[in-house]
């Protein structure tokens, strides 16, 4: 909108709309902000920056790592972001800033917009550190996304999401015959009586990272999924009806769904 070149450091996609389009989000230097771009389908983007609540929240800090990923099982896709400075002395010259910064997280509302919810999410995200990366996966199979972070000469740090509620989910995995094994651009799309999520299985995002391959689904309390449509790279479309949530499932190109493991 208004022209400023920006330092773009990660990148992820994602449909946080649920208008069955990607849409993208790009990690920026400190005082520059954090940029949403809503996809118009058309080979445009619209800048949501500052009307989602994304760009004043996330001006004071120097963003690395960044995903989509629904962290509550709600149906909409929240927002994390690694922070840590490039320089140790930075004080020396920007009084205000500092070389470890808190990591961020934006729950989606539902509505276009995020809210600030760092402070609320437990002891891991209050530490300040020089993050970098940021990759996101289920490590421990309980249907909630957890987060793995990469520091600058520091430990690495893990997050694991022990969220109370009781919102349910789908976890799938891609198994490519024709297509490339691992059904890496296959695009999935499910339907309920909430609405539709779109997800993409994509092998690298986020800064220099690689999360789970495998796509979550939060379904909030619908517990059938009324269709899953898998499109595969080769131009297959795989369709499936009455899908069960609070599974683990494997699609494998043109032979069906079977149950991946059994969840904790």
């Amino acid at each position: 909108k208004n022209g400023i070149p920006l330092s773009g450091m990660g990148t992820s996609f994602g449909d946080y709309n649920n208008d069955g389009k990607l849409d993208l989000v790009v990690t920026n230097f400190e005082d520059d902000p954090n940029c949403l771009y809503r996809n118009n389908g058309d080979g445009t983007f619209t800048d949501e920056t500052y009307s989602s609540g994304v760009g004043k929240n996330s001006l004071p800090y120097l963003a690395w790592g960044v995903g989509f990923l629904d962290l509550d099982n709600s149906g909409y896709l929240d927002m994390f972001f690694a922070n840590g400075h490039i320089d140790d002395n930075v004080k020396v010259y920007t009084p205000s800033a500092t070389y470890g910064q808190q990591n961020q997280v934006f729950l989606n509302l539902g509505n276009n917009s995020f809210r600030e919810i760092s402070n609320q999410c437990g002891p891991g995200l209050q530490l300040k550190k020089v993050s970098r990366g940021a990759a996101f996966a289920d490590y421990d199979n309980d249907g909630d996304i957890d987060i793995a972070i990469s520091n600058s000469n520091q430990a690495p740090d893990l997050l694991q999401n022990d969220s109370a509620n009781q919102n349910h989910w789908l976890i799938l995995e891609t198994v490519g015959t024709t297509s490339n094994r691992d059904g890496i651009g296959t695009r999935v799309t499910i339907i309920t009586s909430g609405g539709q999520q779109t997800r993409e299985v994509k092998s690298g995002s986020s800064y220099l990272c690689q999360s789970d391959m495998r796509l979550h689904f939060g379904l909030g309390n619908v517990e059938v999924v009324d269709e899953v449509m898998v499109q595969w790279p080769s131009g297959l479309l795989d369709q499936f009806k009455n899908v069960k949530g609070d599974q683990f499932l494997r699609a494998t190109e043109g032979e069906g769904l079977t149950v991946a493991h059994i969840p904790k």
